[in-house]
């Protein structure tokens, strides 16, 4: 720096990247919370502390972290509650690695009060002053020939300068990037989490031979239990804690059934465990690990072949507590599932089988796209790597440095060179200029891969509501805008709009607003509209779907009833500043397609709207009528209160759902919600139907139409525009392989749709 003129300052910091360090995909050696050697010292030891061969057998064994309770962070927890105020801090343990782990790259996840000096097989290989709150990863610099297969030993020496104390390291290494690293794939549950198992502890696991015990449930005479066990506050999603203990030793067995079909497939564990496991297929030890995990993580299963049979099969798991006997740190759940080899071969795979889940996205990727984005698992998500061996796109946490013209981006991607430099053709595909450029436009995009918000979701049914009611809150603001503006240019509805809350009265030119404060059941609502006007828009709630309801002669009536009032959702009910917003049809309305089957208010209001009738709901009160049918709510993997609320015919064998529309409508398309409360492991709460006959005015028998086993609303166009008054959903045929879970009873149906012009 040269001073020309003014005052003179100078301060500077240099950093390094951490995306590459957090973001490698990495194989644990030995994680947080294992046993150390330690020794905390006024006087600093000789340099030979650190030697390989130094006796510690007088230190003392603990596990770490080491330092005060509370102060470990992110997977770090202090299972020795010490403090040291003398200033040297000495911990030493031995660690195995295989041969293939030698020449990898090696990193520490470490959280240190204050001044760590870590040494590996006697040598320094690392400093850092100060200390850190939370847990970071440091990438280690190591000569190639320091590591040995086998046995090696890490030292770490503190000194505690001021303030507090705190120890907990972590030893891992980079994981090749291969597909069955980076990816695990959806799979087909056969044993879930929270599943039975016999399970046995200490003493009574003790006095059976593991080799005999493991072989067949009938060894033992253990109790049956649902998991996961342990300690309650060990759980993490998505296992659960429903039988709390501890344990030094544990055992657990139960069966499980596969297809033949299944017997060429890929076996899976999603699991958590404390500690040491060992897990048996059919008597034989096919996975043995040490050490512990807190929180699932996925395993795949090498088993031998011929060892699995179609049918009946067992699988049994012995836990052993080494780390100083029953230390309240005992957990265990299991989730055995299998997917098709193709999605870990690197083969062609499809879009639509191979879905992948990311727990905290609360979405599935197609394992496609996290391969053609160098993607990999991450904890409970997935992380994509901007420069991968397919493509190279700027991410949104890319490097903050200027960048260079091309630097990234479709141009620097090998999947356009390899096409452009083969004219577009790639194995027997063959890509046009126009494909390529959207491939490359796709890139460019940074890799997006959702359409729509609400795409590939894995929301449950109240993540799945508030999505739902934000969807409807953002379209009706949208669509009240525009009757506003149409009213401000002449080209609203014509005639007087008259709201009448609980006796408190609102009327305007073709709309109104009624502020109202909080509902309650016994709320009357009354709507005057003019005598040549037969249809209103009514929105009670912004977050409640708007709805167009007949008007027979002028005046609707609507009493909050209880059913009605339950089906507004926790949000709306607790609300203190409800407004009600009505307003007639604006030019061009007429033209559109509306659900004419829709009625929020079916069973709360006279003079108008669609109502509904059935021979049979279960006697639930209000969750299960069929007025639930109509009311607007989609939200169908599960049944009971909001939102989960649909017809839910009782025993009946033929159940019916009539929707009367109360005057003449002509309609081009139904849509079918069918309740799908289906369970990951098969064992379904819902039956689903695979026809249905559609009946309605004019027809002297039901015209049958296909269902499938879905969620997602299922649509029936009609060959032509159909008039009628009514529709008649019935002659529901339940799949035959169901008829053993007598699950007829609980078929229902969440949402009926009946589009047409008003």
């Amino acid at each position: 720096m040269k001073n020309v003129d003014g005052g003179q300052y100078f301060d500077l910091a240099l950093y390094v990247s951490q995306e590459d360090v957090e973001r490698t995909q990495k194989t644990e050696v030995f994680g947080f919370g294992q046993s150390w050697k330690y020794l905390i010292s006024d006087t600093e030891l000789t340099s030979e502390w650190v030697n390989n061969n130094y006796n510690v057998n007088s230190w003392s064994n603990g596990q770490s972290g080491f330092g005060s309770s509370g102060d470990g962070r992110d997977g770090s927890t202090c299972k020795t509650n010490i403090s040291w105020t003398t200033k040297h801090f000495y911990a030493k343990k031995t660690f195995t690695l295989t041969k293939n782990a030698l020449g990898k790259t090696f990193y520490l996840k470490w959280q240190y009060d204050e001044n760590p000096i870590v040494y590996i097989n006697g040598k320094k290989i690392l400093t850092r002053s100060g200390y850190t709150s939370v847990p970071t990863t440091t990438k280690l610099n190591l000569n190639s020939d320091l590591l040995v297969e086998g046995e090696n030993t890490i030292a770490v020496e503190l000194s505690n300068m001021n303030g507090g104390q705190y120890f907990d390291l972590a030893l891992y290494y980079a994981t090749d990037s291969t597909l069955q690293d980076y990816y695990v794939p959806y799979l087909d549950t056969i044993i879930d989490f929270g599943s039975q198992w016999r399970f046995a502890t200490n003493e009574s696991v003790e006095k059976y031979d593991l080799n005999t015990w493991v072989q067949s449930v009938n060894n033992v005479d253990w109790w049956y239990r649902y998991g996961g066990f342990g300690v309650a506050g060990d759980a993490r999603n998505p296992s659960t804690c429903n039988w709390a203990t501890t344990w030094i030793k544990a055992g657990f067995i139960r069966e499980f059934t596969i297809s033949s079909e299944q017997l060429n497939k890929e076996f899976w564990l999603y699991w958590q465990y404390d500690e040491n496991p060992k897990v048996y297929i059919n008597g034989t030890l096919v996975l043995q690990k040490t050490g512990f995990v807190n929180k699932p993580i996925y395993t795949k299963l090498s088993i031998p072949s011929n060892l699995l049979k179609s049918g009946i099969n067992t699988i049994a798991v012995y836990l052993e507590n080494t780390n100083g006997g029953d230390n309240g740190g005992e957990y265990f759940d299991l989730k055995l599932g299998c997917a098709d080899k193709n999605a870990t071969q690197g083969k062609a795979f499809s879009l639509q089988s191979y879905l992948v889940k990311g727990d905290r996205e609360k979405m599935y990727y197609p394992i496609s796209y996290l391969m053609a984005t160098g993607s990999f698992k991450n904890g409970n998500y997935y992380c994509g790597t901007s420069m991968n061996e397919f493509t190279n796109w700027i991410s949104a946490i890319s490097q903050c440095e200027i960048l260079r013209p091309y630097q990234y981006g479709s141009h620097n991607s090998n999947v356009i060179q390899m096409l452009r430099g083969n004219s577009g053709t790639h194995g027997q595909i063959t890509l046009s200029d126009s494909d390529i450029r959207k491939i490359a436009c796709w890139i460019d995009l940074a890799c997006p891969l959702r359409g729509e918000y609400d795409e590939l979701n894995n929301w449950n049914s109240k993540e799945k509501a508030f999505a739902e009611e934000a969807q409807n809150k953002q379209d009706f603001y949208k669509e009240f805008d525009k009757v506003v503006k149409k009213n401000l240019g002449k080209k609203g509805g014509k005639g007087t709009v008259t709201v009448t809350f609980n006796g408190a009265t609102v009327s305007q030119q073709g709309y109104a607003q009624i502020n109202v404060g909080k509902y309650k059941v016994g709320d009357i609502l009354t709507i005057n509209v003019p005598s040549d006007c037969h249809y209103v828009f009514i929105n009670i709630h912004s977050r409640i779907k708007t709805n167009l309801i007949y008007v027979e002669e002028s005046t609707l009536r609507i009493t909050f009833n209880e059913r009605m009032f339950n089906s507004l959702g926790d949000s709306v009910k607790s609300y203190i500043d409800n407004v009600i917003t009505v307003w007639l049809p604006c030019e061009g309305d007429d033209l559109k397609e509306y659900n004419l089957a829709h009625n929020f208010f079916a069973g709360a209001i006279t003079g108008g709207g669609a109502s509904v009738e059935t021979n049979s709901y279960y006697n639930d009160g209000y969750n299960f009528v069929a007025e639930n049918a109509i009311d607007g709510r989609q939200a169908n993997n599960g049944h009971g209160t909001y939102p989960l609320e649909s017809w839910g015919p009782n025993q009946k064998s033929n159940p019916y759902l009539k929707v009367w529309f109360n005057r003449t409508v002509t309609l081009t398309r139904i849509v079918i919600y069918t309740r799908a409360d289906y369970n990951s492991n098969g064992s379904d709460h819902d039956a689903y139907a695979t026809r249905v006959g559609v009946n309605y005015q004019g027809l002297s028998s039901p015209v049958y139409y296909t269902l499938t086993k879905t969620a997602l609303g299922q649509e029936i166009v009609f060959d032509k525009p159909i008039t009628t008054n009514f529709i008649t959903l019935k002659d529901f045929t339940i799949p035959s392989e169901q008829d053993n879970l007598d699950a007829f009873r609980w078929f229902g149906i969440t949402e009926f749709e009946a589009y047409g012009k008003m």
